[in-house]
């Protein structure tokens, strides 16, 4: 959350030496506004294509995440399951629930 804070402070000072430079960005991330140094169009250019890599590269984390928490959900699910009742592999406490024996989910 702090990181988000500082983050958007900066965001904010971005934009308001921009507008003091009459520059704005465009709706595609342009650089828009008069007699923009050739140096600072290129720096820009290269600054939103760093965020978009960022922005590409979270979503594929966020996707990777997601699919690992899925399949954590899952095995958990199967492990708290029991044919004869309610009781589940494994209790709140992380030990075996009375009655469970001989189970194994490993191969080899």
């Amino acid at each position: 959350m702090e990181l988000g804070q500082a983050i958007s402070r900066q965001v904010a000072a971005r934009e308001a030496q921009m507008g003091a430079l009459g520059l704005r960005p465009g709706p595609q991330g342009q650089l828009l506004g008069r007699n923009i140094d050739p140096a600072v169009v290129d720096a820009w250019r290269q600054l939103i294509f760093a965020a978009r890599t960022a922005r590409d590269k979270n979503q594929l984390n966020g996707a990777i995440v997601d699919a690992h928490l899925d399949h954590t959900r899952e095995a958990i699910h199967v492990l708290r399951q029991h044919s004869g009742g309610d009781a589940g592999l494994y209790g709140k406490n992380g030990k075996a629930a009375a009655g469970v024996g001989g189970v194994s989910l490993a191969s080899g």
